[in-house]
């Protein structure tokens, strides 16, 4: 592997991705190259049908069973070649390292399980433990290795069956394999080894970690304690507060001053009632007399009882009054501790809801610090969860627990693409792959998602591939383009290189065709003529050729190569070179020897079978003729027997 390899993220080189159908071979993508690196985004442009989303399958490794790599694609990550990977190993980086957004959220996700149980799930289907950390690099060398066996293996294969001389021809293959095997045997002792060394690193974390857990275990044990103890105290000391404020409550300056008004009328009452015993016993006094005329004494009981009569109302009134006023005195009373009531109620609720919040917290840290321990060896559902919200909080989810229960038809169209976003990011990938993230979404939610992959992009440093039809989402996010048509890339570059100075008929049609800045009202706008090339007739020049405006002959006959514009733009145009050698950009020894450097397409499609299916083919139709030709036949009387053997 060479140490350009070893620099970039992602190295694509000549993938080649075809389709076997009926009809024939589909070349979806026919050799492309580039290259991918960390916090830096990558956008691929074109048409419908371009290849776009099966390069992205390819890369993915998750193409259909008719779809097939062909030999000598590479597709090297971080190193390791994907090409040929056992499926085992790639579904450890599938979701892990490398993450996908699907085109369509609603039928990416499965409607019949909430949100939250497809998150984690994802989790937990990656989950690593320590060991499996520490034991990576010996792992991942021994996975190179037997990958590039494989490879050897198939590559042999297949020339052996293209030339019968193989084997004499091979030396070099046969001596390639043997120093993989012993290799690989190295690998499997490096591994071994490895294991071992991890395991006691791992026990020796456990012990640091359960000695650290077994402390917080105590220090938030007290603090739910003191929780649970703090409300029994609480309560008491507001029993005593409210306690305190019914005795004060009975010192009230205004109950105070209607008591001492009640006891003014209560004086005049007894005033009055002094005033009537004055005036009335001398007249008693004399009825009882001996000797009192008959006549006297009941004039003296007229008077009494006129006397009993004035003295009753002012009585009365003062009771009254007396009354009236000790009752206003009662009310306020009554209404001082009914506040007073209220106010402990309120302070009663307030506390509780306090102290629940306190347990509830003093428990949760328990908890947190139990699943933070048992989460440093291994991912755990508590821990998948936990993630799951974080990421949805990342990516402006609103109300991130809610959203976890619910299912996926409970979702708009923008917040299932912040899903499918959060869920690519939960494993933080090394690699983005975006395919049509804004499609179907309209212009303000399509805005919003597009800065916010920018904005994970910078945040976490990852590098990220742009799949899009739409040359205003590769202008506002990316930093180089991709520009491919018919499966193969026409013209890659910087986006100012390629905005500002396309050199691909194809590039400046895409360009022409959209809306710029400059529109106005009855301003037409210029469409590429044409349909999009058969994949079952490519001509054998420019696949673009059929329909770009400006095609010379040359242009039907070869493909032109790839030329280098400046140190970050190139592009295979056989017209661009014309024009550069027109303005002096390109002289005419180098645009002669570029003109030579292009290729005729292999344009046959046809389904070749192979021999063994053919005898096959061939065995089996002669089977069921002559079984078809047995049933037909008339079948023999007794006494065609008879006569047969008669004639013997």
């Amino acid at each position: 592997m060479d140490m350009a390899e070893e620099q970039h993220l992602l190295v694509v080189n000549d993938l080649k991705t075809s389709f076997r159908v009926p009809a024939g071979e589909v070349r979806s993508v026919a050799g492309i190259s580039f290259s991918v690196d960390k916090g830096r985004i990558l956008g691929i442009v074109g048409e419908s049908g371009s290849g776009k989303s099966v390069t992205a399958s390819s890369i993915m490794q998750i193409l259909v069973s008719s779809g097939k790599i062909k030999e000598g694609s590479s597709v090297v990550f971080e190193g390791e070649e994907l090409v040929g990977m056992k499926e085992k190993e790639l579904r450890k980086i599938r979701g892990d390292k490398i993450a996908m957004i699907f085109q369509d959220p609603m039928t990416a996700l499965n409607p019949v399980f909430t949100i939250g149980h497809q998150m984690e799930e994802v989790m937990l289907l990656h989950k690593r433990t320590r060991i499996d950390v520490l034991i990576d690099p010996q792992k991942r060398q021994l996975r190179d290795d037997e990958t590039a066996l494989t490879r050897l293996l198939a590559a042999r294969k297949d020339l052996e069956d293209a030339d019968p001389a193989f084997k004499e021809k091979a030396e070099g293959s046969f001596k390639g394999e043997k120093d993989l095997r012993a290799k690989i045997a190295q690998d499997k002792v490096d591994l071994e080894i490895g294991i071992k060394e991890a395991k006691a690193q791992a026990e020796y974390e456990r012990t640091v970690a359960h000695d650290k857990y077994h402390y917080e275990f105590k220090r938030l044990s007290f603090a739910l304690k003191n929780a649970l103890r703090g409300g029994v105290v609480e309560r008491r000391q507001e029993a005593s507060r409210y306690s305190n404020e019914k005795q004060a409550a009975l010192r009230l300056e205004t109950k105070h001053l209607k008591e001492k008004a009640a006891l003014i009328f209560a004086d005049a009452k007894r005033l009055h009632v002094q005033e009537w015993a004055e005036a009335i016993r001398p007249l008693r006094t004399e009825i009882v007399l001996v000797g009192t005329p008959l006549a006297r004494r009941q004039a003296l009981k007229e008077q009494i009882v006129a006397l009993n009569k004035q003295y009753s109302v002012i009585v009365k009134a003062d009771q009254a009054v007396y009354e009236k006023t000790m009752k206003e005195a009662g009310k306020i009373y009554a209404k001082a501790l009914q506040d007073l009531r209220v106010e402990h109620k309120a302070r009663l609720k307030q506390m509780r809801t306090h102290r629940k919040v306190a347990i509830r917290t003093a428990f949760v840290d328990l908890k947190d610090n139990y699943e933070t321990y048992r989460a440093s060896f291994g991912v755990t559902r508590y821990s998948a969860k936990k993630r799951a919200i974080d990421m949805l909080i990342l990516v402006g989810v609103n109300e991130p627990e809610k959203r976890m229960k619910q299912y996926p038809f409970e979702f708009s169209g923008g917040m299932l693409q912040r899903v499918m976003i959060a869920m690519a990011l939960l494993c933080d990938p090394d690699l983005l792959i975006a395919d049509e993230p804004t499609t179907a979404l309209d212009v303000t939610i399509q805005a919003q998602i597009l800065e916010l992959i920018k904005d994970i992009q910078k945040k976490l440093g990852m590098g990220v591939i742009i799949i899009t039809h739409d040359l205003g989402v590769v202008a506002q996010i990316c930093d180089e383009v991709e520009v491919m048509y018919a499966g193969r890339i026409v013209e890659r570059g910087t986006v100012d290189e390629i905005f500002y100075n396309p050199k691909h008929e194809y590039t400046k049609g895409l360009i022409a065709s959209i809306p710029g800045q400059d529109a106005t009202k009855g301003r037409k706008l210029h469409p590429i003529e044409g349909n999009p090339v058969d994949v079952f007739a490519l001509p054998k020049g420019c696949s673009f050729g059929p329909r770009c405006e400006k095609c010379m002959k040359i242009c039907l006959e070869r493909y032109p190569a790839e030329r280098k514009i400046s140190a970050v733009h190139y592009s295979s145009c056989f017209n661009s070179a014309v024009e550069d050698v027109k303005t002096g950009k390109l002289s005419k020894e180098d645009f002669m020897a570029y003109m030579n450097q292009g290729f005729v397409i292999d344009s046959v499609n046809g389904r070749q079978p192979k021999e063994g299916r053919l005898k096959q083919f061939v065995k089996w139709t002669l089977l069921k003729l002559s079984f078809q030709k047995a049933q037909s036949a008339p079948k023999a009387t007794p006494e065609d027997k008879n006569n047969g053997k008669e004639a013997k």
